[in-house]
């Protein structure tokens, strides 16, 4: 679909023998299609357009519905926040270039409002029901895609980078992009954010899309290469090669000097060696990079040991296409992308000609200040600096003529003498040559008095080429004897070839070459420079250096010179290259090379002498480095000591109490518990009445309005950590078990804390249950100390397996290169810093007796502050699933039977920062049984900058969650969304709702006209699902009111009826007779004193409820004051079932940010409450038997959880709900023994379900409130 009028008639003559091809050329509110008819639909150039969001909207719906079931949508669109927007497409040709700090700048600049939003359109496209995206971006300029990236990949590479150098995106010579870039990368900012443009490619499924294009990247070697060596360098999505596939294959190369390998090549990780060298001139540490480029050029001499492996790959042997990567502190390199192959002998002082050669001319305005201080004024001086067989520029001929001869044949832009021409440019300016310059000449008498009127001026361009300048200096009457000349007005190098003085009759008065001319001549800021034939220069061309902006010379003529009649001065001169004395340089650098040579042979013999005392240093340098690593581990073994110390004074302390008599052990507990009791306000009568109100109190902290605090969890920790006895009697039930499973611990570390390292080891190495194994692997850590402490834990304990990456490759990697290591039957997973409890194993190893089809086993969890005390319990509910897709509530400690790690693959790369979310999301899909442990077996430490702190801190993370729980997500259901919740590490999880069903709202009621009015008019007003039906069941109600009221909204709307069902009240009677009367696919049980908040309130319980495994929708409701009044029903709370959450403000995080999740309950109020006819039926609705008023709710949603459904709820429905205000509380005695009846057919009826427990719930914590105390022993 071409939007601009030319482009669609170019492509119609395009396309004009192509049948299954149509070109649309129409206005968009009158485009017509056909519909499910198109593969593919491309719109290109987006931005040309100019939409605005209604039309953009328009389109895309238009598009939709002509797609075919695998059809795929591909739009090509400028990004709105390219990075070329925060950067002038060229520099202020009036400033010096960029100083290094300029080149992190990132400025913000006004938005291109006809370019897109990436997450706009994402978003855009989703809600208008496309189901899936992939996004590529490209950094190329203008609209072409000479590089393609994927978002998953670019997000995810561990080196993404790697793509950056010479991508050249801004066309900006004065800066560098790839320092830009990886500034952006540093920062954590998204590359994708900034690309130039967007490929969108849309479609119903990922297998439609992908079957379109899917490549992590492609980059495409084009227009710049002849065509027979043009190629397209691309990697399939997580490929283990990389592909380089020939644009033309049908063209063959004639070139006898240059071949082309285009085999396929290992996908390489690590960080390019250029990076080292940019580091290096960005410090101003030119040892450093003196010292890298020497490493480089060692290695490129072993290499060329092996002539014929070397002549292989030598030519593309640069900085740019080597890795880097430690092991041991050493650096290895390893090479991509060796293209080139030379057709004969090549030296490594050739490559590194080449590598010093394009670094500097591709890094010039980075290079000027290490080039001013070093005083090397051009690329060439540079290249000699560091090349050790190179004294002088014209050592470099022979390596200049052969990379002449090779982008000859490869270039299709290449002009002779380029190479050549950019080895004399200076690091001052991105060209070869400036502008021009001003040169003017004066009459002046013997005073040295000049007559301005004889002054004659005239622009002079800087080529290297002999040219010819005249000024007309005009007749004049007095006898002038001298002559100034200015030949430019700048610093710089030239020659001048002769000067002639030229009479009004255009005969010449007399010629002066260049050498007489500056025998004759007064230098002023001029430098004259003796230079060789061989150089830059002739013989009668003097080299002439100006050493500041005003460079001129006084030329005096005797009286043989008749200049009375002279009026013109031509002088003949030409420009040598360079506007920063790089020729000067060479000259004198010539002078200096013969005596280098002279000296060889000095330094030849000092060198010997030297050689010793080198050795001699290096060898204490080697001896030195181990002192820091030596001294930090003694710091180490002291630290280790006063802790044994410590722990031997709280273990002397703990025998002593021990040994102590059971009632003098009675009378401390006591004692505590009395102070406990004693620090608790005393409630006492009011005496000051009529004194002022006091002030408004603080707000009640977190941990005290969930019921919980530290005091408190230490007394029940006190309580509940296993005894003595108890794990005795745990070691004998060890020994007696049938099956006695291995648990493969599996730990990544990096750069852990001793401190944190080894109480992690102890705390397994203390499990009373002995079989297990410790898979430990240090994923390259820059402490290295951190590799002998761990062998020599691995020393003492032969059930430690230990791994050492050579390159650090992150945690999903690595915990997969532990998981290589394990033996064990099942996979147990553990932080780095953390600890389990004693009893970790032995618990989960008697689940898995008991149950031997259990597939992933998890427990509760607490948090350590850095001095180990615990605090922060998390006691969580049985397995919900739900909850499990909004939040890693799982986390720790989690078990993972081996043969399901196997089948789902391990940990995905890409995913760091959530791989345990991802992997728990998947084992548990795989698993035929979850199963909780209702106790704290897991510790995880609160270390700054550790999720267990704060989530920011791994922001990344989120994301990578999020991606995670949609790519699990769209495997099972179609039209899913998923994302960032409210919370940090939360996920919000949109459904698409499935066709448009017919919504019943039955409404039971009995006058209170005003309270039924406001509850249907909140229901007309704000609902934006539209499909729905009102059944207003009217339960004896006597009003006139009433019946006004209800004939008023039957006539106002015809989706509102009423129903009369006059029998004693019965609430459960009177919704079955209302459900009965209705006709919709779905029903709402709602009660006449709820108003409606949260206008999607309609979509938001039916993208649950028509799922066909939920049973019960309900949503969150509010009292009139804002408080929380129902967020899900725990079954057993306070005598029957409660509301947890109760009287908490309605922004309140809740426990453990539950109440901004949707997650699993038992049940829900059916003051709200949506579900499906067909299960409403299935279990004979609402209880009119013996629970006509209480708990009839309860009841039918552990009827529909007894029938296979799980029940949900849902804090995106919101309402203010007043509560029993239409029939009041159970305060006389009628409804107080009609309650207690209720209660006690319930709890019969329930009995079994009430002692095993809610299953969302968890025993720690207290039924006796509804505020997540924590459950103590009575």
């Amino acid at each position: 679909m071409k939007i601009d009028p030319d482009l669609a008639r170019i492509t119609i003559r395009r396309c004009v023998d192509r049948r299954n091809v149509r070109v649309i050329l129409e206005d968009l509110e009158k485009l017509a299609l056909p519909t499910k008819h198109y593969d593919l639909v491309i719109l290109g150039c987006l931005e040309n357009r100019q939409l605005d969001e209604r039309q953009l909207t328009n389109l895309l719906n238009l598009l939709r519905p002509t797609l075919n079931e695998r059809g795929v949508l591909l739009v090509n669109a400028q990004n709105q926040n390219r990075l070329s927007s925060h950067y002038s497409p060229q520099p202020n040709l009036n400033t010096e270039a960029p100083d290094y700090a300029d080149l992190y700048l990132f400025k913000p600049n006004r938005l291109d409002s006809r370019a897109v939003n990436l997450s706009q359109l994402r978003k855009l496209v989703l809600e208008l029901g496309y189901a899936h995206v992939d996004v590529h971006g490209t950094y190329s300029q203008g609209n072409d895609y000479s590089n393609l990236f994927s978002e998953d990949y670019i997000t995810t590479a561990v080196d993404p980078l790697n793509h950056f150098y010479r991508i050249n995106s801004l066309g900006r010579a004065d800066l560098s992009e790839y320092l830009v870039y990886r500034q952006l990368f540093l920062n954590k900012v998204p590359l994708i954010n900034h690309a130039s443009r967007y490929l969108f490619i849309i479609g119903a499924h990922a297998k439609y899309t992908r079957a379109v294009y899917d490549n992590d990247f492609s980059h495409y070697a084009g227009t710049g290469r002849k065509p027979e060596w043009r190629t397209n360098t691309v990697r399939l999505r997580a490929a283990e090669v990389v592909q380089k596939i020939r644009k033309h294959p049908e063209t063959l190369s004639t070139s006898k000097l240059v071949g082309q390998d285009t085999s396929d090549l290992p996908f390489q990780k690590g960080a390019l060696l250029v990076n080292y060298w940019l580091d290096a001139i960005i410090d101003n540490d030119f040892k450093h990079f003196s010292h890298l480029v020497e490493t480089y050029h060692n290695w490129l001499s072993e290499r060329a040991s092996n002539t014929e492996e070397f002549n292989r790959t030598a030519y593309d042997l640069l900085p740019f296409n080597i890795l880097v990567t430690e092991k041991n502190g050493l650096q290895t390199f390893k090479t991509i992308d060796t293209e080139w192959q030379i057709k004969q002998t090549i030296s490594a002082d050739f490559v590194l000609f080449r590598a010093l050669f394009w670094f500097a001319f591709e890094n010039k305005s980075l290079l000027r200040n290490y080039a001013e201080k070093n005083q090397l004024f051009s690329v060439g001086a540079f290249i000699t600096q560091h090349a050790p067989v190179v004294l002088d520029q014209t050592d470099l001929e022979e390596f200049i003529t052969l990379e002449e001869r090779v982008q000859a044949d490869v270039d299709a832009q290449f002009t002779a003498g380029s190479v050549r021409l950019a080895i004399e440019q200076s690091f001052g300016s991105s060209d070869v040559i400036d502008d021009g310059s001003i040169a003017q000449a004066v009459w002046m008498a013997k005073d040295g008095k000049t007559d301005k009127s004889h002054l004659a001026s005239v622009k002079v361009a800087k080529k290297a080429a002999t040219q010819v300048i005249e000024l007309s200096l005009g007749e004049h009457q007095v006898k002038f004897t001298h002559l100034r000349i200015d030949p430019l007005s700048c610093k710089g190098s030239f020659s001048i070839c002769s000067l002639t003085i030229i009479d009004t009759d255009n005969e010449t008065v007399t010629k002066i070459n260049g050498d007489q001319l500056l025998e004759n001549a007064e230098l002023v800021n001029i430098q004259r420079v003796i230079a060789e034939p061989a150089n830059v220069t002739t013989v009668n061309e003097p080299l002439l250096l100006a050493i500041n902006d005003d460079p001129h010379l006084i030329v005096a003529f005797d009286d043989s010179v008749d200049l009375t009649a002279a009026s013109r001065v031509r002088l003949e001169l030409r420009w040598v290259w360079d506007s920063r004395y790089s020729a000067a340089i060479d000259s004198l650098s010539q002078e200096l090379a013969k005596r280098n040579r002279a000296l060889l042979h000095q330094w030849s013999t000092i060198n010997t002498l030297k050689s010793e005392n080198s050795y001699q240093e290096t060898t204490l340098g080697e001896l030195r480095k181990h002192v820091p690593v030596l001294m930090e581990y003694e710091q180490i073994q002291t630290h280790l000591r006063m802790a044994l110390e410590q722990q031997m004074n709280k273990n002397d302390l703990l025998y002593e109490f021990l040994l102590a008599r059971p009632t003098t052990r009675i009378k401390a507990f006591l004692s505590r518990m009395t102070s406990r009791l004693l620090r608790r306000p005393v409630h006492e009568v009011d005496t000051n009445l009529f004194k002022p109100p006091a002030p408004e109190p603080e707000p009640t902290p977190l941990e005290e309005l969930l019921g919980q605090n530290t005091e408190d969890y230490d007394l029940w920790v006190s309580e509940n950590d296993l005894t003595p006895d108890q794990l005795d009697a745990a070691r004998i039930e060890i020994e007696n078990m049938a099956y006695k499973p291995v648990f493969s611990i599996v730990v990544p570390i990096y750069n852990t804390d001793p401190e944190y390292l080894l109480p992690m080891i102890r705390s397994v190495q203390a499990q009373i249950y002995p079989h297990w194994q410790l898979c430990l692997v240090d994923d390259c850590s820059p402490k290295r100390y951190l590799r002998s402490i761990l062998e020599y834990e691995a020393a003492l304990d032969d059930r430690i397996s230990l791994r050492f990456n050579d390159v650090n490759q992150g945690i999903s990697v690595t915990t997969n290169n532990a998981l290589q290591m394990a033996t064990g039957d099942y996979i147990a997973l553990l932080d780095h810093d953390d600890e389990i409890s004693v009893d970790a194993l032995y618990q989960n190893a008697k689940v898995i007796n008991e149950k031997p089809n259990v597939g992933l086993i998890y427990s509760d969890e607490d948090k350590m502050d850095m001095k180990g005390n615990r605090l922060e319990p998390f006691f969580k509910p049985d397995y919900s699933q739900d909850l499990l897709e909004t939040n890693n509530y799982i986390c720790h400690f989690t078990v993972i039977q081996k043969s399901i790690m196997e089948q789902i693959g391990g940990f995905r790369e890409g995913l760091d920062g959530s791989q345990d979310h991802d992997v728990i999301l998947r084992a548990a899909d795989a698993a035929e049984e979850v199963h909780h442990i209702q106790r704290i077996l897991y510790h995880w430490r609160k270390i700054p900058g550790s999720t267990a702190v704060v989530y920011d801190a791994k922001s990344y993370a989120w994301e990578a969650g999020r991606k995670s729980i949609e790519d699990l997500l769209r495997k099972r259901e179609e039209g899913v969304r998923v994302d960032f919740g409210s919370l940090k590490g939360t996920y919000r999880i949109f459904r698409e709702i499935k066709g448009n069903p017919l919504v019943s709202i039955v409404i039971p009621f009995k006058d209170k006209p005003e309270l039924l009015e406001a509850c249907l008019t909140s229901i007309l007003n704000r609902s934006t699902y539209a499909n729905f039906e009102i059944v207003g069941v009217s339960n004896n109600s006597e009003r006139a009111e009433t019946t006004e009221m209800m004939e008023r909204f039957c006539e106002l709307d015809s989706r509102v009826k009423f129903v009369e069902h006059n029998i004693p009240f019965n609430f459960s009677a009177i919704c079955n007779y209302g459900v009965e009367h209705s006709t919709g696919e779905y029903v709402v049980l709602l009660n006449n004193d709820i108003e409606i908040i949260s206008s999607d309130w309609l979509e938001r319980l039916l993208e649950h409820a028509q799922r066909p495994e939920i049973g019960a929708v309900g949503g969150k409701l509010l009292y009139p004051d804002g408080r929380i009044q129902h967020a899900g029903i725990v079954v057993g709370m306070v005598g029957a079932a409660g509301h947890p959450h109760k009287f908490f403000p309605d922004n309140h995080i809740g426990y453990h940010g539950r109440l901004h999740m949707v997650y699993n309950v038992s049940a829900v109020t059916g003051a709200m409450l949506m579900v499906a006819r067909n299960k409403y039926n299935q279990v004979d609705g609402l209880d009119s038997q013996d629970l006509a008023v209480a708990y009839n709710d309860v009841d039918f949603c552990l009827k529909l959880m007894d029938a296979g459904f799980t029940n949900l709820f849902t804090p995106h429905c919101k309402a203010t709900h007043h509560e029993s205000v239409s029939r009041g509380y159970e305060d006389t005695p009628e409804k107080l023994e009609r309650l207690l009846k209720e209660q006690k057919a319930f709890l019969t009826k329930w009995s079994e379900f009430l002692e095993k427990g809610d299953p969302f719930y968890n025993p720690n914590l207290s039924l006796k409130t509804e505020n997540f105390s924590l459950n103590f022993r009575d």
